[in-house]
């Protein structure tokens, strides 16, 4: 996603400059503070920097590209999501009426349906030639 402008995808180099200048000064200040506090703590300072996520332009560049993909993703979940839930509970009223109503009532209007459309006369006529 590196072809989207900064302005769509939030990111702030400005922001992310400083961000990454004060990281350099908190390890130097580290550095400095590291003869005062001994090994131990110079341990526990290296241990922090070693699971600590990078400051640096490039990994912030990933880390808000990345997010704007899932939540890009996200978005398109819930538009299919809220397309499907609609279609779901169309086919869920339908089927429920088609289902509710019963059988005889469905083969008598079918029957009725027939003779409308001119199915008795029809049937008449085709049984006389055939009772000949």
């Amino acid at each position: 996603m590196s072809w989207l402008p900064d302005w769509i995808t939030g990111y702030d180099s400005e922001n992310a400059k400083r961000a990454e200048d004060a990281d350099a000064r908190l390890r130097e200040l580290n550095a400095q503070y590291a003869l005062d506090y001994g090994p131990t703590w110079q341990a526990q300072v290296a241990r922090n920097y070693e699971t600590q996520v990078p400051f640096d332009q490039a990994t912030q560049r990933a880390d808000i590209q990345t997010a704007f993909g899932q939540g890009i993703d996200e978005g398109r979940k819930n538009v299919t999501g809220f397309i499907s839930d609609a279609f779901g509970f169309v086919g869920k009223t339908l089927s429920s009426v088609v289902f509710g109503i019963p059988f005889w009532v469905w083969a008598l209007g079918a029957v009725a349906v027939f003779g409308w459309l001119g199915g008795f006369p029809w049937l008449l006529k085709k049984s006389k030639g055939v009772l000949k």
